[in-house]
């Protein structure tokens, strides 16, 4: 404890962090809905001179949005606190690398990848049999950067990975926090399907027009509860207390009720850090996080329940 003669800082009486990169708009806007506290991971080092004060709590939460980057300045002996952390940035790593992402997931059971090589030649036997491949060549990119499409020998370039291009009809993100499905939302293309040509269908970018959205999701019930605990196990086998998960799967056609049956799915990305464009979404963490840190938890996933709100949000990231 600080001394009678201490000098008082300036931080408030907190006992919630959104803990993020100093740019992070959804660490702000979550923030901000939370009435939490938001920092910075690149805090200065002045900081851990100082004491930060929580609302009569020793134990304060802190929530990491993305960052790989831990603040064991919040660790330090003299501030007398025992931090509970939500997403360690250790466990973060694995998910923003690409090749970590791929290495880690392949050992969790029942959850259905992308294939992935670091081998060249492999990736040269898939295109022999027609399948291109995507060439990774940077591994912590984000909206599609360092993504070469291959479909011949010539455009396959060096890369640290390779994934096999997989012929999904639709995409879809479904965010889990703390084991449990808290949202769901379905890549679709602006203007509708009139506006669908070759190249914006391969990849399905926000600046091919695509946005993640809510409402009038092609996929049942009990499909999306199959993709639920798809994405459940990954999150939790990375060692994520939360993640959005991306994921691409095939459908067959609808059936008189216009819904269309799952026939396979794969998982290409665990977003740590994901956009926040969308109200519904916003609310979902929001409840999520004061369910979790008073200790009031559902005991299933919310997945048929999660078209109550309509509404758009930006697609973030680029999967083909």
């Amino acid at each position: 404890m600080l001394s009678k003669n201490s000098k008082i800082d300036n931080f408030k009486f907190y006992d919630l962090v959104i803990y993020a990169a100093r740019g992070s708009s959804s660490a702000r806007r979550l923030a901000t809905a939370l009435g939490a506290r938001r920092w910075r991971d690149d805090l200065p080092e002045r900081y851990t001179r100082r004491r930060p004060y929580f609302r009569g709590n020793n134990s304060p939460m802190v929530l990491n949005w993305g960052s790989t980057t831990h603040p064991k300045w919040l660790e330090d002996s003299r501030f007398h606190l025992s931090p509970i952390f939500v997403n360690h940035a250790d466990n973060i790593k694995k998910a923003v690398n690409k090749l970590a992402f791929f290495q880690c997931a392949s050992g969790i059971d029942g959850v259905p990848l992308l294939t992935w090589t670091v081998d060249r030649a492999i990736a040269l036997g898939w295109l022999g049999k027609g399948k291109p491949a995507l060439c990774r060549t940077k591994l912590d990119g984000s909206s599609g950067q360092g993504i070469v499409l291959a479909r011949t020998g010539e455009e396959l370039v060096e890369a640290p990975l390779y994934t096999r291009y997989y012929p999904k009809t639709h995409e879809f993100r479904v965010h889990v926090f703390n084991g449990q499905v808290i949202d769901l939302t379905q890549k679709k293309l602006k203007g509708g399907p009139n506006a669908r040509s070759d190249s914006n269908t391969l990849i399905r970018s926000l600046d091919n027009g695509w946005i993640h959205a809510h409402g009038l999701l092609d996929l049942g019930v009990l499909d999306r509860e199959i993709l639920g605990d798809g994405c459940v196990s990954i999150v939790s086998g990375l060692g994520l207390d939360f993640g959005a998960v991306d994921v691409l799967a095939i459908l067959e056609p609808p059936n008189s009720e216009g819904i269309r049956s799952l026939k396979s799915f794969v998982i290409c990305e665990v977003n740590t850090g994901p956009g926040l464009e969308n109200s519904a979404t916003i609310e979902a963490y929001v409840k999520a996080i004061i369910a979790l840190k008073t200790g009031q938890v559902e005991n299933k996933n919310n997945v048929d329940n999660l078209e109550r709100v309509p509404g758009d949000q930006p697609a973030g990231s680029v999967h083909i």
